[in-house]
């Protein structure tokens, strides 16, 4: 209702990403800007996945890559969530951290398997990739020549009203889970936290929001040693050359 206030989440929530999308929060927001619509990302691994299969044998790499690409392609959203083009949030800050660090590579880990299909089919140097994908999509092939970093987005002000679970239901259950939690283990609560995580549902500005890059040290197992660096995104150039970080 006009007038109405909504209430504001109590504790923050976290996004892991990487540096090639920093302009686009800058300027829109968190989920103000959805690369996987504009530069039709499914499209393009609908494409990529019957061409890899044809040259499945001649790789190493293609098959294990071809894991879970079909259910993302067809965005199953069951026992595992492949569904892509939202924005997710976790209340726990290791887990954004391990997705911007792992799967997440390029920031999406739809856009990271896509490129690594493209990649090795580039590597066996198959003539329908280099000509037809890189003409239909060049903001793809542009993502997989660029050196990214990983990213922590904080999220410190979001109302509940503009949230899903992560399958896209009601977010209230996630949200008793974890105010039980914070209530009842006040030290480690974002730990066992890390399974109720969110679906974005509206824009949240970038004055909202604390960014880091993510300097990652020994990996051991799903524990990551990192430092996180303070990045204001105020201070982000808006030349595209920054994409390149």
């Amino acid at each position: 209702m006009h007038g109405v206030l909504m209430a504001k989440l109590e504790f923050p929530l976290y996004h892991g990403t990487s540096t090639v999308f920093l302009k686009s929060i800058a300027q829109h927001g968190l989920g103000g800007w959805n690369p996987i619509k504009e530069w039709r990302v499914l499209e393009c691994l609908r494409r990529v996945i019957p061409i890899a299969g044809k040259y499945a044998d001649r790789s190493e790499f293609i098959p294990s890559l071809m894991n879970n690409a079909q259910q993302m392609a067809d965005q199953v959203n069951s026992r595992m969530n492949f569904q892509h083009g939202a924005v997710y949030l976790s209340p726990a800050k290791q887990t954004a951290i391990r997705y911007a660090c792992g799967k997440k590579k390029k920031g999406s880990e739809l856009i990271s398997r896509t490129v690594w299909l493209i990649e090795e089919l580039v590597r066996l140097d198959i003539a329908e990739v280099n000509e037809g994908l890189y003409r239909d999509f060049p903001e793809i092939f542009d993502v997989m020549d660029m050196n990214v970093a990983p990213v922590l987005i904080q999220v410190n002000s979001v109302s509940d009203e503009n949230l899903l679970s992560e399958s896209g239901e009601s977010p209230c259950i996630n949200l008793e889970r974890v105010r039980k939690y914070r209530h009842k283990f006040p030290d480690s609560w974002e730990e066992v936290s890390q399974q109720s995580n969110f679906r974005l549902t509206a824009p949240i500005s970038s004055k909202e929001l604390d960014v880091s890059l993510i300097s990652v040290g020994r990996r051991q197992g799903y524990s990551t040693e990192y430092a996180l660096l303070p990045l204001p995104l105020s201070e982000i150039p808006v030349t595209e050359s920054f994409l390149s970080l």
